[in-house]
């Protein structure tokens, strides 16, 4: 039974693809703004609340909207919210300015805001 635990645990942390330091910070970073979007894009809350722990970011459009209405509560987003703000991303907790600079690139093609936003998640989390 020990043995059995154990593995479990093995499991769970070898899948974790983000340290618990990481998770805690960008959750605190989500969680003041969580009901105000997911009323506001009709996201599922459950998919919302554990984005981070299951890295699993639906290719929906309340998805990428919810993450959207996050980025802009949070001054993510430039002034006219058409874009992805670099000043602000860049001083964004375990963000280094090279890997907003290659997600930036990688998001760059998308005129849609919400999807632009995902795509720029989806890209920083390496998420397949």
């Amino acid at each position: 039974m020990i043995f059995l635990i154990t593995l479990i645990f093995f499991i769970a942390t070898v899948d974790l693809k983000l340290s618990p330091e990481v998770i805690v910070d960008w959750e605190n970073f989500h969680i003041p703004h969580f009901d105000e979007c997911v009323k506001e894009t009709n996201v599922d809350p459950m998919v919302a609340r554990l984005m981070l722990r299951q890295l699993h970011l639906p290719d929906e459009n309340e998805f990428h909207c919810y993450l959207k209405c996050i980025y802009q509560r949070n001054q993510l987003l430039t002034s006219d919210e058409s874009d992805l703000n670099y000043d602000q991303l860049v001083n964004f907790i375990h963000l280094s300015p090279e890997l907003v600079d290659k997600c930036i690139k990688v998001a760059k093609s998308e005129v849609e805001i919400c999807r632009k936003t995902y795509i720029f998640v989806k890209c920083f989390l390496e998420v397949d």
